[in-house]
């Protein structure tokens, strides 16, 4: 659980849920146009909405990346107590293994799980904890842990340096801001790589497709997990979505 808990808990966890949120208000809006934005917005607040604020509505609404939206710690305890015994399960389903480096060192990150697509120097390509074929961790700078989809019996090892190599630089292109060193390490021979720049969206602008609108859009998402009502599970419009949108920044004048 606790392993867990160090990929659910982050940064990058906490702020996909409500970057995902935008990108569906985002599509919502695009669909209903500005007449229906205006119609929307006066039916929720029983007010006239001005051409001056429909405008600055439609222009945050309907950006690339959608309006910005703060994450709330209180969700994503909601969140976290929602999905962290599944997760659990998925890990313990794994054959498990602990590396021991005696020459080597590992970096440590702000966001430890590292998801490799393969055995190699491969990395995200898995899609999640239910399908990546490798997880690694590092514990320590001298133990680390990975975790292989495929069942069988837990082992350690004592392992070189290629598997150093590959486990930091998993550790540092997954960061959002911050590696860290234990201070015998020299950072510049534990990776050798471009180090990237902070990670500041989880999600790029997703392409609006062809079938939104149709009842399968969205079938297979948990609408509760993104502020929506659970009044119909095969299609929804941004009527079933909270309004005023919480936790957003924006104003208008």
């Amino acid at each position: 659980m606790w392993v867990a808990a160090q990929y659910l808990r982050t940064e990058g966890s906490r702020n996909q849920v409500h970057q995902v949120q935008s990108q569906m208000y985002r599509v919502m809006v695009t669909l209903m146009g500005k007449d229906g934005l205006r119609d929307f917005i006066e039916s929720r607040e029983n007010i006239e909405v001005s051409d001056h604020r429909l405008d600055a509505e439609w222009d945050d609404l309907t950006a690339d990346y959608g309006t910005s939206i703060e994450p709330d710690s209180a969700d994503h305890m909601t969140t976290l107590d929602r999905v962290l015994i599944e997760a659990t399960a998925m890990l313990e389903q794994r054959q498990w293994m602990l590396l021991r480096f005696e020459h080597h060192s590992l970096l440590l990150s702000d966001h430890p799980i590292t998801l490799l697509s393969d055995g190699s120097n491969s990395f995200g390509g898995g899609g999640g904890l239910a399908d990546s074929p490798v997880i690694a961790m590092p514990l320590s700078r001298k133990l680390g842990l990975v975790m292989f989809r495929e069942a069988g019996p837990d082992a350690a090892a004592s392992v070189q340096k290629d598997t150093a190599d590959t486990l930091n630089r998993g550790t540092v292109l997954n960061a959002r801001n911050s590696v860290y060193s234990h201070p015998d390490d020299r950072v510049s021979r534990l990776f050798k790589g471009e180090w990237p720049e902070p990670r500041l969206r989880e999600i790029g602008p997703v392409q609006i497709p062809a079938q939104v609108g149709t009842a399968d859009a969205f079938s297979s998402l948990d609408h509760t997990a993104y502020g929506c009502t659970d009044a119909d599970k095969n299609s929804f419009s941004l009527s079933d979505m909270p309004w005023p949108i919480p936790g957003r920044s924006f104003r208008w004048e």
